[in-house]
């Protein structure tokens, strides 16, 4: 039987915070050196305990594929960010939006490596200058103007009062931003700012006037946003008319296209799974078993397959993932309720 592994006590910030953000984009992945069963089992047990928490620290690090969608969304910024250069001309953004689990979050993460990374090749002394070129807030649930502006002055640290108005953190937020020379702002979970919260429409306005004060290019990411009003009305065409959309997807075997970016996709993950018995190409007889358990959605693929290496390492049995072994294992509510419509429909029983 597995044994159980600890998390340190000292907990990372979490990325909605300046030095948080900052750790997170400079982190590295953990790399797992490639052992053979053999030479594994020569290992000593304490040796054996360190290389399964590798091993398991490596898994629950998360691992980027870089599919036409995620591509796409990297060329995107590359275009945007080299459009947006003249500081006096009003900056063009990007909304990611689709259904909840297809990876709007993973894909902004990978846009903020990649801005983060050549500022800091460009510019390796922005620590010293106190350069921010990144900036990374959640809009919180029932979100007002003030909450807004309170998310932003948390990321920098900034203390607000309780009497503090939303205009006063909105100026001092300005002032941070523009101070920081701050190139990316994403704004993730934009879907918290409905019409039915209120202070919606003086939240919109907010954040209109941020994209006209402060020089920066503006990402922006949540569910279903093309289908709601929250960026309708006056303000809301305003702001949207300065963006390009990017709908994500759920991906559909019967296009051939599709079918086979996801058996790329599947055996992409099946290469970084550091399981001793289990090999790359694996799953292909799965592929159509996993778009079904999965609902088509890469991070629900992602957790199902590491949930299973999970199970395997430090195990008793072979490290190969079966779908016997899937079977048992439990995802995300919206993955689970679509596979059991799909498995309660005879005709659809047989996915694999």
């Amino acid at each position: 039987m597995s044994s159980i592994m600890f998390r340190d006590t000292e907990r990372a910030l979490p990325r909605t915070t300046r030095e948080g953000l900052h750790a997170f984009l400079t982190r590295q992945r953990p790399q797992v050196i490639p052992l053979t069963r053999a030479a594994y089992e020569k290992l000593s047990a304490a040796e054996k305990a360190d290389y399964n928490r590798t091993r398991l620290v490596s898994l629950s690090a998360g691992l980027l594929v870089r599919t036409p969608q995620v591509s796409a969304a990297e060329k995107e910024i590359v275009k945007l960010m080299n459009g947006n250069v003249d500081d006096y001309s009003p900056s063009t953004g990007l909304i990611i939006s689709g259904d909840a689990t297809l990876g709007k979050s993973t894909i902004a993460e990978l846009l903020m490596r990649r801005v983060f990374m050549d500022y800091r090749r460009q510019n390796p002394r922005y620590l010293e200058h106190g350069r921010v070129p990144v900036v990374y807030i959640v809009v919180p649930t029932g979100c007002t103007p003030k909450l807004l502006m309170v998310a932003f002055a948390r990321f920098f640290g900034l203390t607000v009062g309780t009497t503090e108005n939303a205009d006063s953190i909105k100026h001092r937020v300005i002032h941070m931003l523009r101070a920081a020379h701050t190139q990316l702002v994403v704004i993730d979970e934009v879907h918290n700012l409905q019409n039915t919260n209120r202070g919606n429409g003086e939240s919109i306005n907010v954040l209109k006037q941020l994209h006209d004060d402060v020089p920066a290019t503006y990402v922006y990411a949540g569910v279903k946003l093309a289908e709601t009003a929250l960026l309708a009305g006056t303000a809301g065409e305003q702001l949207t008319g300065r963006f390009i959309r990017t709908e994500l997807t759920r991906y559909n075997l019967s296009d051939t296209e599709q079918k086979q970016t996801w058996a790329g996709i599947v055996k992409s993950f099946e290469s970084a799974l550091p399981l001793f018995e289990h090999t790359p190409g694996g799953l292909a007889p799965l592929n159509g078993y996993l778009r079904e358990r999965t609902n088509g959605s890469i991070g629900s693929l992602w957790r199902l397959l590491k949930r299973a290496a999970t199970m395997l390492v430090d195990s008793d049995g072979p490290e190969t993932i079966t779908q016997e072994l899937l079977d048992g294992i439990v995802i995300d509510m919206a993955a689970e309720q679509h596979y059991a419509r799909k498995t309660t429909t005879p005709k659809n029983k047989k996915v694999a």
